[in-house]
Formats: C-alpha cells, structure tokens, sequence
C-alpha cells in the first residue's frame, strides 16, 4: 500500500508520527511518502519519501497551507491512503481528488479541538462558544468523510 502523511505543524519526527506511525507502517513493508516541515530534520529511514514545505507558524499559515495542498493535488493519485495530522489541512485538502481516485482519508486527532477552543486565552471569550460550535460541526461533516484515529478515547 502507498500511504501519504502530511502536517504542517508537527516536527515531522515527532514521536507519535515518526516513531509510531511512519516507522510502523515502513517496518510492515508499505511506501511511505510524509509531507511536512523536513527543513532541518533528516529521518533515519533512508526509504522514506519526504517532500518539504513550511512549517506553519504563528500567523504565517497560508504560506504552508498553499503548498501542502499543492503536494496533495499531486500525489494524492498516485497513494492508496492519506493521513492528515493537522485539523486545518482538512479545510485544503482535494477531497475531489480524494474521492475521484478513491482514495482513504485518515484524520489522526491529536487533541479535542472544540474543547481546546475554550481553553485559549487568545480567543476572545465571547467567540469561544461559537467557534467550538463550528469546530464540532466541521468534525461532524468529516467524519462522513474520513476515518478518524483517535489519540484518546476521550475524543469520541
């Protein structure tokens, strides 16, 4: 199988993608290609393909967003599965091309977004409610969409 994994946010060697999820799915023989912030990171499984774009920092997002989903555009044909680890690269990613080339979309929940929102101080409190409702019904219309893996069973 040809599985494509992408974030935006995440040190692409971080522990829970890297050493758990690419190098599980290396050692059970499939190709694995991770789109993520490679700049100054190098993996030590040379047979991992890895296709670089910038990290998404701060507000400096859309730069990041753009190119993952130029990545995906490209290489979502040619995978047979794709794992997304950034809730907002669920509002870039092709799903036409997704669905179009039958492709499985994976969203790995690191975390329980909605109830995250109303924790962020940065947030103005009065669009805490809102923006948590908005948060849950995206979730809700992805679920039709994609598989979900859980990080915690609380998420569900």
């Amino acid at each position: 199988m040809k599985v494509l994994v992408c974030t935006v946010v995440h040190n692409p060697t971080d522990a829970r993608i890297f050493r758990r999820e690419i190098e599980a799915l290396l050692n059970a023989g499939h190709e694995v290609t991770a789109i993520a912030p490679w700049q100054q990171t190098t993996p030590s499984r040379p047979e991992l393909v890895r296709v670089t774009v910038p990290r998404a920092v701060s507000r400096d997002r859309f730069t990041s967003w753009r190119a993952a989903r130029g990545r995906l555009r490209d290489l979502i044909p040619t995978h047979d599965l794709v794992i997304v680890h950034d809730p907002e690269l669920l509002a870039v990613l092709p799903w036409r091309e997704a669905r179009r080339f039958k492709v499985q979309v994976v969203w790995d929940v690191h975390e329980d977004l909605a109830a995250a929102i109303a924790m962020k101080s940065y947030i103005p409190k009065f669009l805490r409610g809102a923006l948590s409702w908005l948060v849950r019904l995206g979730e809700k219309i992805v679920e039709r969409r994609a598989v979900l893996l859980l990080a915690e069973r609380g998420y569900q």
